[in-house]
């Protein structure tokens, strides 16, 4: 008995060891690549300086021109800030990512654990603030934070019951960028038709509000061009199906055609047809998930049918960033809590070992440094883009929803991994 008592004991010195240890990283990480190296490195536009174009445009000249390659509240969120802070907006931008990606954490803690205890929020705080893609997004200023922000509100109200309010901020973040309207597909096999109407009612409003103030092009007629942004580009970030198969599979020269545009692909249709043929495949899985009747609908499977679908969303965009990985953060801390405990038990050290190793692949910090050396044997690309072109981010997403297909099976069977 007393030597049961001395091994408890020492585990629980141990587990503090850790903790402290873990609490210690997290906030160096956070320190540095949170606010030391952005605020005094990156002060400038980052990503939005590209995509602004016509917001300032519009502030300039009263028109507006151009591609439209967000959704339409991109543009009306970015309006008041550029007109109001035309000088600085770069740093704006900056605190409000900052508020978006504690207001996502904060959110996360409450949809896993509603009493907010310090166990399952350190681990959920240590998941996200070690996040390298998470880092990278702010240093960026992208859309991606607003959208993470709105979707992490999404899951906290839909697991209170309140679906139509989750479904308006869904709605918000369909109109950032479309890639989250994958969500309707969970609402439409589950019948919620009022949530349905209230996500049409909000995204008309919006698309409504930006045609009267930028014009048609930018309201409801940006939904006629919504078919030339759905193709596939090769282009060595990309971790999106397509992007994957026509990088390994055709002989794309890099340095004549650069990175975004290549010349008309007649050789490559079978590509084209095969990316299709497997984007459409794919989904076979995901209603077989989505449609089992089977058990309760309970939080954590409903939680993991999200969480399935956050992954999803990653391999079906046309272009995938690595830093789109953020979105898998509120699936790493559901299984996380689920094996330290918190959850509904899935404890098993290979379980374990998988599930650090897609986060180390997806959200890596230090084991960046040793992919880079991997040699690239693609004309006019050298080793420091390694991890991208061999798709480790998504090797990662791919393992992590292996383990989300597989713990939801066991959930239903009432098993523990």
């Amino acid at each position: 008995m007393q030597d049961e008592t001395g091994r408890s004991t020492q585990r629980k010195k141990l587990y503090l060891v850790i903790g402290i240890a873990a609490g210690l990283y997290t906030l160096t990480h956070l320190l540095y690549s949170g606010f030391y190296y952005p605020f005094l490195y990156l002060k400038g536009y980052g990503d939005y300086f590209r995509h602004l174009g016509p917001v300032l445009q519009f502030l300039e000249e009263g028109r507006v021109e151009g591609e439209m390659w967000y959704g339409p509240l991109h543009y009306l969120f970015a309006l008041p800030v550029l007109h109001f802070f035309p000088g600085s907006f770069g740093s704006v931008f900056y605190f409000i990512d900052l508020f978006c990606i504690f207001g996502a954490v904060f959110f996360t803690c409450k949809t896993l654990s509603d009493d907010l205890e310090l166990k399952p929020c350190f681990i959920v705080a240590v998941i996200w603030l070690n996040s390298s893609p998470l880092y990278y997004a702010l240093g960026m200023r992208s859309v991606e934070l607003y959208e993470l922000f709105c979707l992490s509100l999404t899951f906290y109200l839909y697991n209170k019951g309140k679906a139509v309010q989750a479904a308006a901020w869904l709605a918000l973040a369909v109109g950032f960028k479309y890639l989250p309207g994958i969500f309707l597909v969970y609402l439409l096999v589950n019948r919620q038709f009022k949530p349905i109407g209230a996500l049409t009612a909000v995204l008309l409003f919006i698309y409504g509000i930006s045609g009267l103030v930028f014009g048609n092009g930018y309201g409801f007629g940006s939904l006629l061009d919504l078919t030339q942004r759905t193709s596939a580009h090769i282009w060595w970030p990309n971790q999106s199906i397509g992007g994957i198969m026509e990088r390994f599979l055709t002989d794309y020269d890099f340095v004549r055609y650069g990175y975004y545009n290549h010349p008309l692909r007649a050789g490559y249709k079978y590509i084209d047809l095969a990316e299709n043929l497997l984007r459409l495949s794919s989904l076979v899985p995901l209603f077989w998930i989505l449609c089992r009747k089977k058990g309760l609908q309970t939080a954590f499977r409903r939680n993991l049918e999200f969480s399935i679908l956050l992954c999803y969303l990653l391999f079906l965009s046309p272009i995938t960033w690595e830093h789109y990985g953020i979105f898998t953060l509120f699936a790493y801390s559901l299984l996380a809590l689920s094996l330290s405990g918190t959850g509904e038990g899935i404890k098993a050290t290979p379980f374990n070992a998988a599930l650090g190793l897609s986060y180390l692949l997806a959200h890596y910090f230090l084991p960046k440094t040793l992919l880079r050396t991997l040699p690239v044997l693609k004309p006019g690309l050298d080793n420091t883009i390694a991890p991208q072109f061999y798709c480790t981010a998504a090797l990662g997403w791919f393992l992590l929803l292996v383990l989300l297909f597989y713990a939801h099976s066991r959930h239903l069977s009432g098993k523990r991994v």
